[in-house]
């Protein structure tokens, strides 16, 4: 029983002993971030090859957009190289949105010329922040 209670004691301790303001910040922000990657798109059911990826692109950057503009919108005790970060990935997201949302209205499933660069940087940049989300996380 004495163990059991000092192992309560111990947790209880390391989680209210942690006076860092941007915590609860932080921890939201994940918690955020996980539901977008755990996001189900069953209406994706519906469609099939490069349609189905156009819609499912689309609806990724649509869900991280939002999930950034939310927590943009309140001023948070987070560091101005996260903030700026969580900016440029929500320009990221946004440009995305809407390139994917463009070709879904013009009922166009495969990238032109043109667009097919951009497409895979706005894709990739989309990716590669996650795991950049986790180096400014790190010490917390």
């Amino acid at each position: 029983m004495n163990r059991v209670a000092f192992l309560i004691v111990a947790i209880c301790l390391c989680v209210v002993g942690c006076s860092d303001p941007a915590r609860p910040h932080l921890e939201l922000l994940v918690s955020a971030w996980g539901r977008v990657l755990g996001t189900q798109f069953p209406d994706l059911e519906n469609y099939e090859g490069d349609e189905r990826k156009i819609r499912f692109l689309r609806a990724n950057s649509t869900a991280t957009y939002k999930m950034l503009t939310d927590y943009l919108s309140v001023d948070r005790p987070i560091t101005p190289e996260l903030k700026q970060f969580l900016a440029d990935w929500q320009a990221v997201s946004k440009q995305s949105m809407d390139l994917h949302n463009a070709m879904i209205d013009e009922k166009r499933y495969t990238y032109n010329d043109d667009e097919k660069e951009l497409a895979e940087r706005l894709i990739k940049g989309e990716s590669i922040a996650g795991i950049e989300l986790l180096d400014h996380l790190k010490g917390y």
